[in-house]
């Protein structure tokens, strides 16, 4: 856990099933001023990577539950309904995180290289990618962060019958895997 963010959670995914604790987005600590009798906690998050696979049935459920969503992409394309869309170009070392943070209690961080494709040297990038975010969130005022990663971060078998646990020490066996620790390990020691 990092220091600036008591709350921050990493989430991986398998397989391309998702689990997303929603009772996450109600924290008693991003509602501040809202009182306790209300139904709906409301936060104003940003969903970085919101047009794909996770962020277009993310963004969609966070709606419902009565969260302000903003829906960051690469490019200009129509966000989830509801959400308000908001283009921030490649996301890299040098990203420019300040407006785009401005106002914002929670950070969705799922923009992320999903396959290392042709060049695996662009992952090495990853880490960096994900430390810009997460440095500039804590100076935005960001209240939680949310980086999802990859099971392939712990690495890619155990022991039969044998699930991962996160008091494992991780053994990723390719740049992939490492790359995504590598990217978790960036955003938890920020602070």
């Amino acid at each position: 856990r990092s220091t600036l963010f008591p709350y921050t959670t990493l989430f991986r995914s398998h397989q391309g099933r998702v689990a997303i604790a929603l009772p996450l987005m109600q924290h008693r600590s991003i509602a501040e001023g809202i009182s306790e009798d209300r139904i709906k906690i409301v936060a104003r998050i940003l969903v970085t990577g919101a047009s794909g696979f996770i962020g277009a049935a993310l963004c969609p459920v966070l709606l419902a539950r009565g969260h302000e969503v903003v829906a960051a992409t690469r490019r200009a394309v129509a966000p989830p309904a509801g959400a308000r869309p908001r283009a921030i170009g490649d996301i890299g070392p040098e990203t420019d995180w300040s407006d785009v943070l401005d106002r914002i209690d929670v950070l969705i961080h799922l923009a992320q290289r999903a396959h290392a494709g042709p060049d695996s040297a662009m992952l090495l990038l990853e880490p960096l990618a994900i430390a810009a975010p997460a440095r500039a969130a804590v100076a935005a005022g960001v209240k939680r962060l949310v980086l999802l990663s990859s099971i392939k971060a712990m690495g890619e078998t155990t022991e039969a019958g044998t699930p991962f646990r996160a008091d494992q020490e991780p053994r990723p066996v390719d740049v992939y895997g490492r790359a995504k620790l590598a990217s978790e390990r960036a955003a938890a020691g920020v602070g």
